[in-house]
């Protein structure tokens, strides 16, 4: 059987992305396979959407208690991003190859200490990075991939150092790795899908597979494809999938993604200088960027110094036999040059220009739950979109109201954020933390912390299974929970938390469920728990809009 051109790379690779573009102008496919679950093709058209802006991520979750999901995330540099765009751009159609995500979520297994053998040259995947770390130096594998493969010039450059590194790490590690029987069972469905292909018409060498250096080998090999009978044997569960917003900080290996890279942003930088044709565009754009963050935080650096770095960035380059400077090689020179030897001095920049606090976004509805459109919706109603961000701001509410303005959303407008805040905290959604009230502060006022994260997405997700918007959600949270309760100080801190919600109708029910139990309640504690939550309400008198006698 004819094989198809087999495109090996890095998960977040700018190099990677612009030579497979290249190669796909060069080719002229007929047909472009992209790792990844096979369902999700159907969410081509979003992910390639005009008004897409990455990073984002594709979810799948299980539609039954407990939620489990799995994230597919993108970067405007992910090769398999930029694939689904050329696809769009050039009319050529173009499918997802790997498990679907119900298979995914039906063999997900709780972590456990991997088994290696007894062959003491046999490692598993994380001991071969280590042993790579430690004979990279001070850069480790990350420099290793960036001289080797991000500084390639050409498709054929990339392609055969991948499908090297690619096939080195799988001769090492085949069969040590606790995933390794998944990895099977997924190259053999992924060549079902290129079998599938050829069936259909599609002439192999029109064909290009976008997939991890890793799988080159085990989908070009003449194993065979998964069988009907094999694929009827796959356990699954029912899932739905969704696009999200997804950050550069979650994209960063340090917030634990496995697949991530230490510097997000500057490998958008390095983007950048490709699109740019211009190969030293990420040295200029990173020292420029650490000198502007120190300069607009009252650090004096001078251009003398940024020129200093450089050119010294470009002789620790030299000395180890590169052409271009890595990140390493960059940070070094600017901790010489502009932090006096000291990092800590740069600490902040450095993470600003590597990671950065990019988020992306999706137009309004595309491919999310109602709860999650009823959230942005919120969201932009309440003048609350600039705290969808990474970094965390405060915000303070003046519940009273606002006689200076002339519509009633807009004289109510804090009042109404504390009740969508408070509702997202009763459904363990975590985009506000309220601050505690200093004993001088009126009972009219608020302080909350606003910090958007990709979590906050899996949240509200989880949350669809109470209701359709925030508000019936929260309702319905609160009257489960008002069912359970058996002492009356729990159904009197249901009565304060349905109070600060804002809805009156949780009140009346409430309240109902609190005096059937005080009938029989009569141990002090639970009384006093009771009085002091009841308080809360008293305080607040009729500034919430709510009757509270």
């Amino acid at each position: 059987m004819e094989h198809p051109v087999c495109f090996g790379i890095r998960h977040l690779s700018p190099a990677g992305a612009y030579h497979l573009r290249r190669l796909l102008d060069e080719r002229e496919p007929e047909l472009i396979l992209v790792e990844g679950p096979s369902d999700f093709t159907a969410l081509l058209g979003d992910i390639a959407g005009a008004e897409t802006k990455p990073p984002i991520a594709v979810m799948a979750y299980t539609k039954e208690s407990p939620i489990r999901t799995i994230l597919y995330p993108f970067a405007e540099y992910s090769p398999e991003y930029q694939a689904v765009l050329w696809a769009k751009d050039h009319g050529v159609p173009c499918r997802f190859i790997d498990l679907p995500s119900g298979v995914f979520l039906g063999i997900q297994r709780p972590v456990t200490e991997t088994t290696l053998s007894d062959d003491s040259e046999r490692k598993g995947s994380g001991d071969v990075y280590r042993l790579l770390d430690s004979q990279c130096g001070e850069g480790g594998h990350e420099a290793f991939w960036e001289y080797t493969m991000e500084h390639s010039q050409t498709p054929e450059e990339y392609m055969a150092g991948a499908a090297v590194f690619g096939e080195e790490l799988r001769s090492l590690t085949a069969g040590n790795d606790s995933d390794w029987p998944e990895i099977l069972v997924r190259e053999a469905y992924m060549r079902r899908q290129i079998a599938r292909a050829a069936a259909e018409g599609f002439a192999p060498e029109r064909t290009v597979v976008v997939t991890g250096a890793y799988h080159t080998a085990g989908l070009l090999s003449d194993a065979p494809a998964m069988t009907d009978k094999e694929r009827g044997e796959l356990p699954a569960v029912e899932c739905s999938v969704t696009l999200m917003p997804y950050s550069y900080y979650r994209l960063s290996s340090r917030s634990g993604y496995g697949a991530g890279n230490k510097a997000p942003f500057y490998y958008g930088m390095v983007w950048r200088s490709f699109l740019e044709q211009d190969r030293e565009l990420a040295l200029y754009t990173y020292l420029t960027s650490i000198s502007t963050y120190q300069r607009e935080h009252g650090f004096m650096v001078s251009s003398a110094e940024v020129i200093e770095a450089v050119e010294l960035s470009k002789s620790l380059a030299a000395l180890g036999g590169h052409s271009l400077p890595a990140l390493c090689d960059l940070r070094d020179a600017a901790v010489t040059c502009m932090g006096h030897g000291h990092f800590s001095e740069i600490a902040l920049a450095a993470a600003a220009t590597e990671i950065g606090t990019v988020t992306g976004s999706l137009p309004q509805g595309v491919s999310r739950t109602s709860l999650q459109d009823d959230f942005y919706r919120n969201l932009r109603d309440l003048k609350l979109e600039k705290y969808r961000s990474e970094v965390a701001e405060s915000i303070s509410l003046d519940l009273r109201e606002n006689l200076n303005v002339k519509s009633e959303a807009a004289a109510f407008r804090d009042l109404n954020r504390s009740f969508f805040l408070h509702r997202l905290r009763v459904l363990n959604v975590g985009f506000g933390t309220l601050q505690p009230l200093r004993q001088e502060d009126a009972t009219w006022a608020e302080a909350w912390t606003l910090k958007w994260t990709p979590e906050v997405e899996i949240e509200l997700v989880e949350a669809t299974l109470k209701g359709d918007t925030v508000t019936g959600a929260a309702s319905f949270s609160m009257r489960e929970r008002a069912r359970e309760a058996t002492e009356i100080s729990a159904a009197a801190k249901l009565l304060e938390e349905s109070y600060l919600c804002g809805m009156p109708e949780m009140v009346a029910y409430i309240t109902d469920i609190l005096q059937h139990l005080a009938a029989d309640s009569s141990a002090l504690t639970d009384l006093a728990a009771s009085a002091e939550s009841i308080s809360v309400v008293m305080r607040f008198g009729d500034i919430r809009r709510l009757d509270s006698s």
